[in-house]
């Protein structure tokens, strides 16, 4: 059940958020995927425990157990990479500010960076890559989605109303402690579902935008509007990147205790069809004397 679980998880998301997923790097985007293939092995591992049990196979309780313990290095092999990985700091940072720059960038010319900037700023609460003025649109207004109160513009004039924090630094934070636990797979995933306002900070958008508003995602209202006023203070005040780094580091301990668990059970189960597998052939062999 479990298996077929992710699967579903996987093809729900790839469908419903494939255009978002295409948006992003292809180290990120491959979350989906990677829970289909995770889910159809968990399914065939699970098929041969249950049916070498109810049948008494010792020769399918052993690749039952082969392939746990071979899923089991594997998880540690990754855990231990990604640890590593992640140690390099500032690459992360660099990979992360360069991903929400070129996605926040393309807001007014494509549609698909447009919805996958919506997406991370409503999520990380956040506004723009690096300050929530880079958000700010031709009108002055700021993106509903750096707006606190959704279906309302927002100016950056009212700091109470706005998120400030720069989505730059909040992936960071969201994705460094993530990483240590799990490699990045369900960073995928969440990036998809972030809420914050350009890349640094809705002020990025100040250069692109004269008119004092932002786009849509940057205000948290849901509604009509496409934009926000910034001199209503009504926006994200608060960097996407930023947010993002700050989510994984809030995310990491319950990842990692989730990831734990699951490792045990692993480990159980293998000791457990090796054993059961060990047991059905003495049983044989003590038939062959009776």
């Amino acid at each position: 059940l479990a298996g077929l679980a992710l699967v579903t998880l996987g093809v729900l998301y790839k469908v419903k958020f494939n255009d978002a997923i295409d948006a992003l790097p292809p180290e990120l985007g491959i979350a989906p995927v990677l829970s289909i293939i995770i889910g159809i092995v968990v399914f065939v591992t699970a098929f041969f425990g249950c049916c070498g049990a109810v049948k008494e196979s010792p020769c399918m309780l052993t690749t039952y157990s082969i392939i746990l313990l071979t899923i089991f290095i594997v998880q540690v092999a990754l855990g231990v990479y990604a640890f590593i990985q992640i140690k390099d700091e500032r690459g992360l940072r660099d990979n992360i500010h360069k991903f929400l720059s070129n996605t926040f960038n393309k807001y007014d010319t494509n549609e698909r960076a447009k919805e996958t900037t919506d997406l991370i700023q409503r999520f990380l609460q956040c506004c723009g890559v690096e300050n929530y003025s880079e958000m700010t649109r031709q009108n002055g207004s700021l993106p509903v989605s750096c707006c606190k109160q959704s279906g309302h513009s927002c100016r950056p004039a009212d700091f109470n109303n706005i998120y400030i924090t720069p989505c730059n630094s909040a992936a960071n934070s969201f994705l460094q402690n993530s990483a240590q636990v799990i490699g990045g797979v369900a960073i995928g995933i969440a990036v998809i579902e972030m809420s914050c306002c350009g890349v640094d900070g809705p002020d990025e958008y100040e250069h692109r935008w004269h008119n004092n508003t932002l786009p849509q995602s940057c205000c948290p209202v849901r509604s009509v509007p496409v934009t926000c006023e910034k001199v209503q203070g009504m926006y994200y005040h608060n960097s996407c990147a930023l947010t993002m780094y700050d989510f994984v580091s809030d995310s990491a301990p319950i990842l990692g205790g989730v990831a734990i668990g699951i490792c045990i059970l692993e480990l159980i189960g293998a000791f457990l069809g090796l054993c059961l597998a060990n047991s059905i052939k003495n049983q044989y062999r003590r038939s062959l004397y009776a």
